[in-house]
């Protein structure tokens, strides 16, 4: 299949640019949420397996730092995302040097 032509791109760009928009403002708010069920998440496997165990609260202390990290790899993953997506926008905007 070919690819669309330049102008087709062009007249599909408004769109494509409000969309993008859309889906980066909803990616950013499932941010915190994906933090904090990975906090909540590990806080509470640590707390189950310190009474399987009897290890309180070394378990709970560890999942905790685990969940924590899980979450920050997520929040990071999100920035990065969001940072090759301006970059693709700017690129995309009338006046950056495109014929």
């Amino acid at each position: 299949m070919s690819q669309p032509s330049l102008r087709a791109k062009r007249g599909a760009a408004p769109y494509a640019v409000k969309t993008r928009r859309y889906y980066q403002t909803l990616s950013a708010t499932s941010v915190g949420i994906e933090l904090a069920v990975a906090v909540v998440l590990g806080l509470f496997f640590g707390m189950w397996l310190d009474t399987q165990l009897g290890t309180a609260p070394g378990m709970m202390i560890l999942w905790l730092v685990i969940g924590f990290a899980a979450g920050m790899r997520a929040v990071f993953r999100h920035v990065r995302a969001s940072d090759r997506l301006a970059d693709e926008l700017a690129a995309s905007e009338p006046g950056n040097g495109e014929p």
